[in-house]
């Protein structure tokens, strides 16, 4: 098999192109420019299914808040605590899941990013996990590894949601990924930080804010 020019290797020997891992490319390769101009391509593409899935968490929670029961019988509080918990989980890798197929031109919607996350969940919460214990390890140890580690092993979880596996091998990944780049990796951050709060947080919160003037508690959008 003759691999492309633009090939790159991933962790269990088998080539594939940038081309059909967009994200990865843009990951890797962009400057800041470029890589706010694709994603916001990225996000023109499939706008719907960015902003439902983005609202989804907020308005289950607003459900569950607003019951009753959640005032009176601490069970159900927890529960309704564990369910938001899992919905917030599971949209961020529904977002994620999203991005990487918009960018490689798949067509994708709510409920397939849903059921495609569902199936790589424990592998995703156990990899989160072992990303949050070397930022802390490295946070306790004398706060500069913990802040160099945090971007180092940050695309673990994307890996995760990209690639299928979990765990070491996919903060392997992100070491790999990131050898050299760190100081992109952190500008990217913060570019797509901006974005997801422009784009998306603030429109939502807007018209959360709304929701509560209409049934009469304005503040609830901020409970």
């Amino acid at each position: 098999m003759i691999n492309p020019d633009d090939a790159i290797k991933c962790y269990c020997g088998y080539d594939f192109s940038t081309h059909t891992k967009a994200l990865y490319r843009s990951i890797t390769y962009m400057g800041v420019g470029e890589f706010f101009s694709n994603s916001w391509r990225t996000f023109g593409a499939n706008w719907a299914t960015f902003i439902i899935l983005a609202a989804i968490p907020t308005f289950v929670s607003l459900a569950l808040e607003v019951t009753p029961e959640v005032e009176v019988i601490s069970v159900t509080a927890f529960i309704s605590w564990i369910v938001s918990m899992i919905v917030g989980i599971l949209s961020t890798m529904a977002l994620t899941m999203v991005a990487h197929k918009t960018s490689d031109g798949e067509a994708i919607g709510v409920w397939e990013s849903y059921n495609l996350s569902l199936g790589i969940f424990w592998r995703y919460i156990w990899t989160c996990i072992l990303y949050f214990l070397i930022v802390f390890g490295g946070m306790f140890l004398l706060i500069i590894p913990g802040i160099i580690w945090s971007f180092r092993y940050i695309f673990a979880p994307y890996v995760v949601i990209m690639e299928g596996i979990g765990g070491k091998k996919a903060l392997s990944r992100s070491r790999d990924i990131t050898e050299g780049r760190l100081g992109g990796v952190f500008a990217r951050e913060v570019v797509f930080g901006l974005l997801f709060l422009i784009v998306i947080v603030i429109p939502i919160t807007l018209l959360i804010f709304l929701i509560g003037v209409v049934l009469g508690n304005p503040t609830i959008a901020f409970s």
